[in-house]
């Protein structure tokens, strides 16, 4: 029996940046939380939230590294990275820059993941 009374497959959709919003770092912290519960978990940073993703000593950075290697899957809009002047390069190694933003979104959000958020 699963005593874990949140369970499943969790996507969670960041759009702004930490400055921006403490939800942004609330929901990392969230994801942290529910992989150590042992759901599967799947961030998908667009918009400003494309800026949590950037290489460096920041909360937000950390806590992303500290994501990928407990299995979370973290990936970020190739057309918000242009527009924010990142390259893939500058962020945190192991995010998944992915091909097509609202392709990928959209299987995000309607497939892969059984519940999703967004903030």
């Amino acid at each position: 029996m699963n005593d874990n009374p949140v369970s499943g497959s969790f996507g969670i959709i960041i759009a702004r940046t930490a400055a921006a919003s403490e939800n942004a770092l609330f929901s990392l912290e969230l994801a942290q939380d529910l992989l150590v519960h042992g759901n599967q978990v799947g961030v998908f940073l667009i918009g400003d939230g494309i800026y949590l993703a950037k290489q460096g000593k920041t909360q937000a950075a950390a806590l992303i590294t500290t994501l990928l290697a407990k299995g979370a899957k973290v990936f970020a809009s190739p057309e918000h990275l242009r527009a924010s002047g990142l390259s893939k390069e500058r962020l945190v190694s192991g995010i998944e820059v992915v091909e097509d933003t609202y392709k990928d979104l959209v299987d995000f959000v309607m497939e892969r993941y059984e519940k999703v958020v967004s903030c």
